[in-house]
């Protein structure tokens, strides 16, 4: 794990199991790190809840899956679709209560991803802790991007770099959305980042957040500040498919696991 204070990265506990594209939430202090992939045995059902200096085991995943979107806190999270091992996507939702995988109500805003190997898609659904609906889409259709991870609310986030394919992205987008009004939550376009990544991961706000590992300029950094990206000290490790604390503060990022 790499713990990065809004000026630089330092070296915080390592995981029990080392594995990528696993699903993460929480704070610096207070994050869970669930699912993911392990070249062997494979897709890993193994939840982590990470203290601020070490890891610890608690209750799995009902299956083993990866590359699924992720909201929420340590108590109170979300681990939505992904890949099941070694079958296609899934739209399964399981719900973290802080000790067990139930029903935790919580607000979510999960985007694009790529359904069963497609090059990307640009759907946008928001999440009330009941049930799904479809909103406004992506304008670029893409996956393994950075994200805010909204920290639990589906009314506001930003969606950065991914790729579709061969092809690495640059662009941010913005959602925002009322619950004074009927209409969908919509995308705007905002700041590019400065190098074009993969396999990224992020935490943030829609104007304080960070973007950092990758492919393939693996040990990148950037902070956004809601208009544009500015480029920030590089992780120790360079690395993709990286856990993060998505609900961390810019000031506060958690960066652990990864390939």
């Amino acid at each position: 794990s790499n713990h990065y204070n809004g000026t630089s990265w330092t070296a915080g506990g390592d995981m029990g199991e080392g594995r990528f594209s696993g699903g993460m939430f929480g704070i610096q202090t207070a994050a869970i790190y669930c699912g993911g992939d392990n070249p062997s045995p494979g897709y890993s059902v193994n939840t982590e809840l990470y203290n601020g200096s070490s890891w610890s085991e608690v209750n799995n995943l009902p299956a083993g899956k990866r590359q699924f979107a992720t909201a929420g806190t340590s108590t109170a999270g979300l681990a939505c679709g992904g890949r099941l091992g070694p079958g296609p996507s899934t739209a399964t939702v399981e719900q973290w209560d802080g000790t067990n995988w139930t029903a935790a109500p919580t607000s979510a805003l999960v985007c694009g991803g790529s359904p069963d190997g497609t090059p990307g898609s640009t759907l946008t659904e928001v999440y009330d802790g009941t049930s799904w609906s479809e909103t406004g889409d992506l304008s670029t259709g893409r996956h393994f991007s950075g994200t805010s991870q909204n920290q639990g609310s589906n009314t506001s986030g930003w969606f950065a770099n991914g790729n579709a394919g061969s092809t690495f992205h640059t662009n941010t987008e913005e959602f925002s959305s009322s619950t004074n009004v009927v209409t969908n939550g919509a995308w705007a376009t905002g700041g590019s980042t400065n190098t074009a990544l993969g396999t990224t991961a992020g935490s943030g706000t829609q104007t304080a957040g960070i973007i950092f590992s990758g492919a393939d300029n693996l040990n990148n950094t950037e902070l956004y500040n809601g208009i544009g990206w500015t480029t920030a000290p590089t992780l120790n490790t360079g690395r993709y498919g990286a856990g993060e604390a998505n609900s961390a503060p810019q000031t506060a990022a958690l960066c652990f696991g990864g390939y």
